[in-house]
Order: C-alpha cells, then sequence, then structure tokens
C-alpha cells in the first residue's frame, strides 16, 4: 500500500493535502515530489445534512439520555493511535468527580472488547454504540454536548469534527495533528495539551464542560464552520489549483492558504 501511495503521489501532476499536519507526512511517504505543487486544501462539511436538531430535547430523549446527563459523544476506530484506552481512564477520572458525565462512544475496531473492560474498571458510565450507520450520525452529534477527539497520531484532518461543529456541538480535541489547525481558530480552550488520562480529565472538567454549558456556544461552533468550511469554498479552492496547472503559473512553493481560516 505504502508502494502505491508513493506511486500515486509521483504521477500526479499537484498534490493536495486538508491540512498543514497531512502536508508534513509527505516526507516519510519517501515520494520525489520535484517541482510539482503542493496545496493545503481543507475539506469541507455538509451543513444541511449537520445541522441543529430542530428539538434537541426531544431527540435526546428519543436516544434515551436523561436531561440531566452531560453526555461526551466518540465516533472512532478502535485502533490505538486514536487515543480511546487513555481517553476512557481519563473519562473515568472526572466521571468520579462529576456523577452527571457520561461517554458514549462509536465505532469498531481491534481493541473493542479491551475497551469494553477498561470501561468496567473506571465505573461504567460508558456506552458502546458500535457501527453507526452513517444516517444516524448526525443524530447522535446534535444530542452530545461535548464531541471527544483524543487523537495521538495519523489524524490527517478530521472530518468529524467539523460534522460536529456544523451541529452546535463543541469538540475537545487532544493538541495533535490537524485539531489545533481547525480548532485553534475558533477557540484554544478546545484543545488538550496532553493526550494521557489526566490531561483528558482535566479537560473534560475544565474547559471542555466550560464551553459545553457556554450561552452562545454551540451558536458560534456552527456559525465558524459554515463560513470556514465550506465545500464550495473547498471546490473554489480546487479550481484554483486546476487553472493554476494549466496555465503553467504553478510552483513547488506555491502553497495556497486561501482555504484556510
Amino acid at each position: 500500500r505504502a508502494l502505491q501511495q508513493r506511486a500515486a503521489i509521483e504521477r500526479a501532476d499537484a498534490v493536495t493535502c486538508p491540512s498543514e499536519y497531512s502536508r508534513e507526512l509527505l516526507a516519510y511517504t519517501g515520494a520525489r515530489l520535484g517541482d510539482k505543487p503542493v496545496r493545503v486544501i481543507p475539506w469541507g462539511v455538509d451543513a444541511e445534512r449537520f445541522r441543529p436538531a430542530a428539538d434537541r430535547a426531544a431527540l435526546r430523549a428519543r436516544l434515551g439520555w436523561a436531561d440531566d446527563d452531560l453526555v461526551l459523544l466518540t465516533v472512532r476506530r478502535m485502533v490505538p493511535r486514536m487515543g480511546l484506552v487513555e481517553l476512557i481512564h481519563g473519562f473515568g477520572v472526572a466521571a468520579a468527580r462529576n456523577p452527571r458525565l457520561r461517554l458514549v462512544v462509536g465505532g469498531d475496531g481491534p481493541l473493542r472488547n479491551h475497551l469494553d473492560e477498561i470501561s468496567q474498571s473506571v465505573g461504567g458510565r460508558v456506552g458502546f454504540l458500535g457501527l453507526v450507520p452513517p444516517d444516524d450520525l448526525p443524530a447522535y452529534l446534535q444530542a452530545a454536548d461535548l464531541f471527544l477527539l483524543p487523537s495521538i497520531t495519523l489524524e490527517a484532518f478530521g472530518l468529524v469534527t467539523l460534522e460536529a461543529l456544523a451541529c452546535g456541538t463543541p469538540v475537545l480535541a487532544t493538541n495533535r495533528c490537524a485539531a489545533p489547525e481547525i480548532l485553534g481558530p475558533l477557540d484554544d480552550r478546545l484543545l488538550i495539551p496532553g493526550t494521557d488520562a489526566a490531561a483528558i480529565s482535566d479537560a473534560i472538567l475544565g474547559h471542555g464542560l466550560q464551553a459545553a454549558t457556554e450561552p452562545g456556544f454551540r451558536s458560534r461552533c456552527r456559525a465558524y464552520v459554515t463560513e470556514h468550511y465550506s465545500w464550495d469554498r473547498t471546490a473554489a479552492a480546487f479550481e484554483e489549483l486546476m487553472h493554476a496547472l494549466g496555465a503553467g503559473t504553478h510552483s513547488a512553493s506555491n502553497v495556497s492558504q486561501e482555504a484556510l481560516p
């Protein structure tokens, strides 16, 4: 697979990356880029599909979430780089101090059984959804109080970050990978300074719950992502690159920043 990836990059007339972080990862492919342009063009979000619920209280009731629960949601591939082991341990510490907290985990993968075991050891209040059908994802994002992205490495962009924000749900993410590029301009309180359980628990109880309960913050999340991460803006950046290639005006150092916030 790595050889195929490198070959595709070397055959291309240009390379696009959804984040500065992913652009830096190009060095690890070993591909010879020559003078071809490498552009950072962030992805967009379908703001019609991912939008705040018309009746969020009714939606939470349908999902079986109590009114007074503070529901933290994550939807992840259950592999080590996603940071779910650290998240559950950190959640356990936070939940011991705030019994209103509840963690809902969507996804599947090799760590599924292990995550279930450690969720019992930290006192429960962790529910597993299994694989979330794409049609059901917006409802969970709309209903949650806070979305958690505890990535450790190789999170090239994190499209679910945009999807959660478009639903009005704040995202608390580790200060790794592409998360700082997306969340930093919105509010740097949303970045967890470490990836260990202690850092995660402190962030949940501190800035995470502040954002989840701050009046007007859900509207601010929605407004930010619809302004900066529309697919129209992404498409315009690709069109600009195609015109530059056709006109022969590109260069290797001509890295477009126009689509960034």
